[in-house]
This record gives structure tokens, C-alpha cells and sequence, in this order.
């Protein structure tokens, strides 16, 4: 496993143009700073573990790709979404910190299996 780092240093700033994206919603300030913060650092792990990360089995790769693909679809979906409706902070922390817990839960149990069996 390997960081490719011209690779994530443009994930992080595709990151920080989907934080200033959330930053354009029609909120009151503090809900404001908080999708555009929540929505740039959940972006940019799953950015930078799917695309800028090379990883040595072809197999966790795709799986690893998979999941980060679906995890900031699923993120920035909730992020929109509340977003347009109106919420309050903490609920959005918690939503937002349960995605990216068990994004990197499912992550780490991936790159686990990848360790003991590097022929997969």
C-alpha cells in the first residue's frame, strides 16, 4: 500500500471544491461552516483512500475502490440532502460521523484481510 502524492494532492482539492459546493447552501452561518467542514473531510479520506492510494492485491483494490465510491456518494447525498431541508448541527455530526466510522471500520477490516492473505 502505497501514497501516490500528485494523485492526493488533487483529491484534496477536489475535496476543498465540494466543501466550497456545501458552502454555497442558503444556511445560517454555523450550519454553514459545518456541511462545507463535514463534507471537505469526509471527501477528501474517502477521495484519498479510493483513488490515491495504490494497493499491492488487485482484489482489496477494487473492493477498497468500491466502497470509498460508495461511501462519499452516500455522504454527499446526506450532505445535499440535509442540507436543502434544514438541520441542526448535532444531528448532522453524529449522521456524519457515523458514515465516515464506519467507512473506516469496513476499510480496515479490508485492508486487514489483505495483510493475512496476500495472495487473495
Amino acid at each position: 500500500m502505497r501514497l501516490n502524492t500528485i494523485t492526493s494532492v488533487i483529491c484534496v482539492f477536489i475535496a476543498v471544491l465540494i466543501a466550497v459546493a456545501l458552502w454555497q447552501m442558503s444556511l445560517p452561518e454555523a450550519q454553514r461552516w459545518c456541511l462545507a467542514i463535514g463534507g471537505a473531510i469526509i471527501s477528501a479520506v474517502t477521495l484519498i483512500f479510493g483513488i490515491a492510494m495504490h494497493y499491492d492485491n488487485s482484489a482489496i483494490s477494487t473492493n477498497v475502490r468500491v466502497l470509498s465510491s460508495l461511501t462519499l456518494f452516500i455522504a454527499l447525498a446526506f450532505s445535499v440532502i440535509i442540507g436543502l431541508t434544514g438541520f441542526s448541527v448535532v444531528f448532522y455530526l453524529v449522521v456524519a460521523g457515523l458514515i465516515i466510522a464506519v467507512y473506516m471500520l469496513v476499510l480496515n477490516g479490508l485492508l486487514n484481510i489483505a495483510r493475512k492473505n496476500p495472495d487473495i
